[in-house]
């Protein structure tokens, strides 16, 4: 159990914003900072919690955080209490603490006219457990999850959950990936795997569904060779 041992401090109220952080992007900056504070607690961690259940280590780490502010919320004097509690306090520095609590959080005005940035216990629970989207990359992000972003994103351009070679063009220009694959490598798989119906006017568009668009990049396909 850690032990902390924290000045107490105004109450600063918090509504519960349960999935906050899982619902919004966090910018390149923030997202440094979680990184860097979330490796500063799994080094603790598996240092002296090695026998511990990770869930578990993440709320005694929020409970004591939450000591500061009382209500469930979190400021960026109660982490960096935390970090210096566990002999951490040289590995972040508070700037870098403010600008996690102040992006994700919020700053309500106090009586004396000044605010004060929290998050929510929930908050600073998701920013622990890594559930988070990220601005630069989904290399925390479980795979599968990922997987669905992409198939939606694609299937917006047809709807009905249909897949066309422009939604994946699209979704490649997006992510800064345009240049990785021409219109016509695209075309030529969703010619192959989708169908192509004719539509009113006469014309055919090929489509794959979105199941099968989560198949492709799922990897759950077989390669056949062809005479």
């Amino acid at each position: 159990m850690i032990s902390i041992a924290i000045s107490p401090f105004r109450r600063a109220v918090v509504s519960p914003a349960r999935n906050i952080v899982a619902q919004r992007h966090l910018s390149m900056a923030c997202a440094r900072s979680v990184d860097k504070l979330n490796n500063i607690l799994e080094e603790y961690r598996a240092r002296n919690y090695s026998q511990e259940f990770p869930k578990r280590f993440q709320k005694e780490i929020v409970h004591a955080a939450t000591v500061d502010c009382g209500r469930r919320a979190v400021s960026a004097e109660g982490i960096e209490h935390v970090l210096q509690n566990i002999g951490m306090g040289h590995r972040m520095s508070r700037s870098e603490i403010e600008g996690i609590v102040s992006e994700v959080g919020t700053c309500p005005v106090g009586q004396d006219g000044t605010s004060r940035c929290v998050i929510s216990a929930d908050q600073m629970l998701d920013l622990i457990s890594k559930k988070y989207p990220r601005g630069i990359s989904y290399s925390q992000e479980f795979p599968k999850r990922f997987q669905k972003e992409i198939v939606h994103a694609a299937t917006v351009d047809c709807g009905r959950r249909a897949v066309s070679a422009e939604g994946i063009e699209h979704v490649l220009q997006n992510i800064g990936m345009g240049h990785r694959m021409s219109r016509s490598e695209i075309e030529g798989i969703v010619s192959e795997v989708g169908t192509c119906p004719v539509g009113q006017d006469g014309t055919s568009r090929c489509v794959i569904s979105a199941d099968q668009m989560l198949d492709l990049i799922s990897k759950n396909w077989e390669v056949t060779s062809r005479a």
